[in-house]
């Protein structure tokens, strides 16, 4: 009994410690998730201009207070006809962005 239950701890844990092992192609996975071009980005690599002007392209060319505005964000565009009046914050790690802005948001979704 104690010998079979030593060889299947040491099967358990010998499939554990595969599992973490490099399988050769984690590079060619992080590559083809854009790893590198975030990478490159981060430290100011070949990628880093670009990223200025795809981050332009997001938000609204209004002015402060002018609305009708229309905002593109990820999702696609979104039209705003008036300045908000009450604000729900559907993050709580982004509470305090919103705090900060001046806004005093009416609920928050945890």
């Amino acid at each position: 009994p104690r010998g079979t239950a030593a060889v299947a701890l040491a099967v358990a844990a010998a499939l554990s410690l595969s599992a973490c092992g490099d399988g050769g192609d984690g590079g060619a996975a992080k590559a083809d998730a854009g790893g590198d071009k975030k990478a490159a980005v981060a430290t100011g690599g070949k990628d880093f201009a670009d990223a200025a002007e795809k981050t332009a392209a997001y938000g609204t060319a209004a002015k402060p207070g002018e609305f009708p505005r229309t905002v593109t964000h990820a999702m696609g565009k979104s039209e705003i006809e008036a300045a908000p009046k009450r604000v729900v914050v559907l993050d709580v790690g982004e509470f305090d962005n919103v705090v900060s802005l001046g806004l005093k948001p009416v609920g928050y979704a945890p």
